[in-house]
């Protein structure tokens, strides 16, 4: 009997810290979408959230590509630039920070295009 108690207690943390990282990373999704503006599509329940929108002229999309359940990329498009991170990214200040290095890419590589185009 104390073995499948122990059992039970183990399955209801594992089930518990799952949900915790669950709720962590939609909060991060979310926070991010209300400080940059964007809209937060997707992500229902154990769905992956994604995040459209326009930062500063430039189309963004935030998403994740499953390639296996246990593979996943937190993905940033910035116009034409793409960022990818591995993993279902759920911390606001590495998620912030990959969103702003995709939109710095872009802004330079805008600055650039105009450049040539100017010559």
């Amino acid at each position: 009997m104390e073995i499948l108690s122990s059992i039970a207690v183990a399955a209801g943390a594992s089930v518990s810290m799952g949900l915790w990282y669950r709720y962590r990373r939609k909060q991060a999704w979310r926070a991010l979408a209300r400080k940059r503006g964007l809209t937060v599509t997707g992500g229902g329940v154990g769905g992956l959230p994604e995040l459209v929108g326009q930062i500063g002229g430039h189309e963004i999309r935030v998403w994740v590509r499953e390639i296996e359940p246990s593979v996943q990329f937190t993905v940033v498009d910035a116009a034409d630039q793409t960022l990818t991170r591995p993993g279902f990214e759920r911390d606001l200040d590495a998620l912030t920070g990959l969103l702003d290095e995709a939109l710095r890419r872009a802004d330079l590589a805008a600055e650039e295009g105009e450049g040539r185009a100017s010559v």
